[in-house]
């Protein structure tokens, strides 16, 4: 069996996962519903009926989301009964915590949300989302875990700063945010899977960051403050010296990897562009990322030493 593929994040906590499910979301979905069928401690047979009424799956779409997890490791069938039962694997197991580690961070929950938002604008009339019909929808759910409504208000903050929406405000508290220009564009992206921030790191003049002293006004229903954002206090991304760290050490590392040559060569080659990229004088963010994501999922194929393991998880932390 081939190891196993990095946790899809990206691909379960993004906002087009509340419309279809991609495959590997599916399957996600999968082994976090049978985490918690685990009792007292055993990994249980679970027949995947239930989860297939639960995603609404045709029997078809069902098999084809069994064979992908059972590709990658992280389930167990056992065809011998009747009806066929799944079973979680110790692989699953990590898969499963390293999802739910993820959707504690703030990076995870930040792209989330600036992009969920941004999707919902793009969906109603005329581009105009009122705020609280986003924050009463199950747009706010991270698979099951109800996002505060301060991180919402936080994101909308920014869109506004960045200038990706006009924020309507009533007793200094956002209304309702209209998305113009830059911020239409951003919805189109965001429906191809690209995240806000990845969007605006490749605008021009764009630098890292989040809000670059910006003064940002959140308000609830009896108190309104100013919270001053810049990059020194919230950085909801790497920074290129980061960046460029991971690159070096996947250098220094990369022919003790379990790799072919083909590979070994494919992933020295988008380490040093990820080196070069992160020591430039104007990084971009979404290029690193990009090279990031191709790193990860070339390690997580020779995941089988410590070294390259530790990489991995330096990986997941940078991404």
């Amino acid at each position: 069996m081939s190891a196993p593929v990095a946790p899809p994040v990206r691909e379960l906590f993004a906002p087009r996962h509340m419309d279809q499910s991609s495959l590997p979301a599916l399957a996600a979905l999968l082994v976090l519903w049978l985490s918690e069928k685990v009792g007292e401690g055993t990994l249980r047979d679970e027949s995947p009926e239930q989860f297939a009424q639960e995603q609404q799956l045709t029997d078809v779409r069902l098999q084809v989301v069994l064979a992908y997890a059972q590709q990658q490791g992280t389930v167990e069938l056992l065809q011998t009964r009747r009806p066929s039962t799944v079973r979680l694997t110790i692989t699953g197991v990590t898969v499963v915590e390293e999802l739910l580690r993820a959707r504690r961070t703030r990076r995870v929950r930040f792209d989330y949300l600036t992009s969920a938002l941004v999707k919902a604008a793009t969906d109603t009339p005329q581009y105009r989302l009122r705020m609280e019909d986003f924050l009463a929808s199950d747009a706010m759910s991270l698979y099951r875990d109800r996002l505060p409504r301060e991180e919402a208000l936080l994101a909308a903050e920014y869109l506004g700063v960045r200038g990706l929406a006009v924020l309507d405000r009533r007793d200094g508290r956002v209304q309702a945010l209209r998305l113009e220009g830059a911020g239409i564009e951003c919805g189109l992206a965001v429906e191809d899977d690209v995240s806000v921030r990845e969007f605006m790191a490749n605008q021009p003049g764009f630098s890292i960051g989040t809000v670059n002293n910006s003064n940002v006004q959140v308000g609830n229903d009896t108190t309104q403050h100013i919270t001053q954002i810049n990059t020194q206090q919230i950085n909801h991304g790497a920074s290129p010296a980061e960046f460029a760290d991971f690159a070096q050490r996947v250098l220094d590392a990369a022919h003790t990897v379990g790799l072919s040559e083909e590979q070994r060569s494919q992933l020295i080659n988008d380490a040093e562009q990820l080196a070069n990229e992160s020591a430039s004088s104007a990084p971009k963010l979404g290029r690193m990322h990009q090279l990031g994501v191709r790193i990860r999922d070339a390690l997580a194929q020779g995941a089988t030493d410590a070294i390259t393991r530790g990489l991995l998880d330096a990986a997941h932390h940078l991404l």
